[in-house]
């Protein structure tokens, strides 16, 4: 039988990495940790209140722009979660629509210092842009009977499959 040395164990978590997530893609890993020279950046993105303790931004589409002009696009998960391994330096993580919850429109803009050992991103109220939510316009039915969307860059907290509790309530 083989010997298998320390080099080896070591090495072998991260070839399980490159093997379940294609280069570029989003991938689990705790925050912080660098694998492969990229470190790993955790968003989570939530909206509460005292009414509303957990409400996850679920499929919230963010965009990570680097130093040097690039980007790479996020996708949250169900518990409105997204990783993505990049290398260190200093970036902006902006949201791609404004998410309507509660009268207001909230999205995101936000210096990102991505370095070995950093903590999670947290997408929260506290740090978002916030406006009024423009009243509704009047509808029109259409031919059809059916009226449009208010706008196209908006999308509702609630619109996304809402998190159940042990207890099967939303």
């Amino acid at each position: 039988m083989p010997r298998v040395g320390p080099a080896a164990l070591r090495a072998l978590p991260l070839a399980l990495l490159l093997v379940a997530a294609p280069a570029g893609a989003q991938f689990r890993a705790d925050p912080g940790i660098v694998i492969n020279g990229l470190v790993t950046v955790t968003v989570h993105a939530t909206l509460y209140d005292l009414d509303t303790p957990y409400v996850p931004l679920t499929r919230f589409q963010l965009v990570l722009r680097g130093p040097q002009g690039d980007s790479a696009v996020l996708r949250t998960d169900d518990a409105g979660v997204a990783s993505i391994g990049r290398r260190a330096g200093t970036y902006r993580l902006v949201s791609q629509t404004s998410v309507l919850w509660k009268g207001a429109l909230y999205r995101w803009d936000l210096p990102v210092a991505v370095r070995p050992y950093m903590g999670v991103v947290r997408l929260e109220p506290q740090n978002a842009i916030v406006t009024r939510a423009p009243a509704p316009p009047a509808r029109a039915a259409r031919p059809g009977g059916s009226a449009g969307p208010a706008g196209a860059t908006t999308r509702r907290a609630d619109a996304a499959p809402a998190h159940r509790d042990g207890a099967g309530r939303r």
